[in-house]
């Protein structure tokens, strides 16, 4: 595989948006991020249940977090390739392969819709949240289809409606009653919730030509930071609300005001372990013919 990003992309607008201010924060907050989806990589890798010896490509895979697991399920023999469209998040994932000393996982800076990927090579493909964003999304399963093996899995963990998930509504809330209501997004389009809906989901890896597709809904819990203005801040900064921020032009004033509601909403779910957001996921699953 290349080591650097194909010059010709049909999701040039993500490797933009990643390698931005708004990908620079999903590099401040990493620790708090992987921590908030850890049950949801837990889920994903036990339902995907990689063995020693598989090769795995890890789609989308930002900083490393689900890479960096996967590849110690996989040892001895076998390898991981983390392939994400962001520099600079792969910068930081590279950095902590180095800093563990795991010589079995690799990282890849390309649009995998596009991606010229060598035949077979995997028997396994994951991914956690990073599914969701290709513009054409029958063209980039089909893609990634080729370098599956024959009887090669996936596994994909994807945010159902934002109505079953408080973690996003509270902020999205909060943001719309200090600045005003901005446009719902299309049904299935491109963006966190674009395999919200499960029959789309399912649809899409079926015109891609995968076979024993299955879509569940599996309730999760996210693991926020343990007091709530914290918490309010992740939610604020890698969320809706930080979009709706920019889309009204909020201050720095309005920022503020928006993560103390938001704080004071996330008191409800503190609990003796620290504060816990019930979520639900879609788990999606399928096989390469």
């Amino acid at each position: 595989m290349a080591n650097s990003v194909e010059t010709e992309t049909p999701n040039a607008g993500e490797a933009a948006y990643w390698t931005s201010r708004s990908g620079q924060k999903w590099v401040d907050y990493q620790q708090s991020l992987d921590r908030l989806f850890s049950e949801v990589a837990e889920l994903l890798i036990r339902e995907a249940a990689p063995g020693s010896g598989e090769s795995v490509l890890d789609l989308g895979c930002g900083t490393g977090a689900t890479s960096l697991a996967l590849a110690s399920c996989v040892a001895p023999g076998g390898d991981v390739v983390g392939i994400d469209i962001s520099s600079l998040l792969l910068g930081i994932a590279r950095d902590r392969a180095a800093a563990a000393e795991c010589a079995n996982v690799r990282f890849v800076e390309a649009d995998a819709q596009t991606h010229a990927f060598e035949p077979g090579r995997f028997d396994l493909l994951v991914s956690r949240f990073g599914s969701m964003f290709f513009g054409g999304p029958v063209e980039a399963f089909e893609n990634m289809r080729t370098g599956l093996r024959s009887g090669g899995r996936v596994y994909l963990a994807a945010w159902a409606p934002v109505s079953n998930n408080p973690w996003f509504a509270i902020a999205g809330e909060a943001a719309m009653a200090r600045l005003g209501s901005v446009p719902k997004a299309e049904p299935n389009t491109p963006g966190p919730f674009g395999f919200a809906n499960r029959d789309y989901a399912s649809g899409i890896l079926r015109d891609a030509g995968f076979a024993d597709i299955a879509v569940d809904a599996v309730t999760v819990e996210l693991v926020a930071p343990d007091s709530p203005s914290e918490a309010a801040e992740l939610a604020c900064n890698v969320g809706q609300a930080v979009r709706i921020i920019a889309a009204k032009n909020g201050t720095a004033e309005d920022a503020a005001a928006i993560a103390d509601a938001v704080a004071a909403t996330l008191l409800a779910y503190q609990t003796s372990n620290g504060i816990r957001i019930p979520a639900m996921i879609n788990l999606i699953s399928a096989r390469c013919p």
